[in-house]
């Protein structure tokens, strides 16, 4: 499951035929927007739920802490299974 999240985020949405448009994120076009600091702690959330709440073994995804460190964001999130576990994840971009 780990693995899945963090390649479904890795991987732009709509830019390889080889997946179905239900899987990657728009992580990547959502950061080179030139959006506001506010809209991206809005929408980085939303996207990244987008990207992994489809798969059957993910209940939910929540605590988003996203911090920006010069060209560098960093996010972490919590993500609880329907078998009752948590993972806690972490992407750079």
């Amino acid at each position: 499951i780990k693995q899945f999240i963090h390649k479904a985020i890795r991987t732009p949405r709509n830019r390889f035929l080889i997946y179905d448009d239900q899987y990657g994120c728009e992580l990547e076009d959502l950061i080179g927007a030139n959006a506001t600091r506010e809209l991206l702690n809005d929408e980085i959330p939303r996207v990244i739920k987008e990207a992994i709440i489809y798969d059957d073994r993910i209940e939910s995804v929540s605590n988003f802490t996203i911090q920006q460190m010069g060209d560098k964001t960093y996010i972490s999130f919590s993500v609880t299974l329907v078998n009752g576990g948590t993972i806690e994840s972490e992407v750079t971009i």
